[in-house]
């Protein structure tokens, strides 16, 4: 395989841009680090069902990874988990993370833990800001 420098755009196919094939390599040295850091481990995604968590849980899985997901459901939707609840790698905890008793046991054994759970607007930051640090 050739190698290549960002600085060196003669080497660029003058089909891309050079902010696709930087954006490109990056996506593929992350994909293979997460492969490598992946030997059917563990990973714990809160806010699963959060547009952003729902993602993770979808790249992990794809990636071989077992994942336990945990969300209230007050701000995510378990419709965005469509994907990862056909997987017999993936289970999913409805429970607040502020719930210590109920959560700390979800994460026995885990690997990897992704946070995305939280408070998602500013308005409660200000109405209740002791809720919204505990959360975030």
């Amino acid at each position: 395989m050739t190698k290549w420098s960002i600085l060196d755009s003669s080497a660029w196919p003058t089909i891309c841009s050079p902010s696709v094939l930087v954006r490109d390599k990056i996506d593929l040295e992350y994909r293979i680090r997460l492969s490598e850091m992946n030997s059917n481990k563990l990973a714990i995604v809160t806010g699963a069902a959060g547009f952003i968590g729902s993602h993770m849980v979808d790249l992990l899985l794809s990636n071989g990874y077992r994942v336990r997901g945990i969300d209230n459901l007050s701000a995510g939707r378990i419709d965005n988990l469509n994907e990862g609840e056909q997987s017999p790698n993936f289970e999913f905890k409805n429970c607040d993370i502020k719930d210590l008793t109920m959560i700390l046991p979800l994460f026995v054994g885990a690997d990897y833990v992704f946070h995305f759970a939280g408070i998602v607007d500013v308005v409660p930051s200000i109405e209740r800001p002791a809720d919204y640090a505990e959360v975030n």
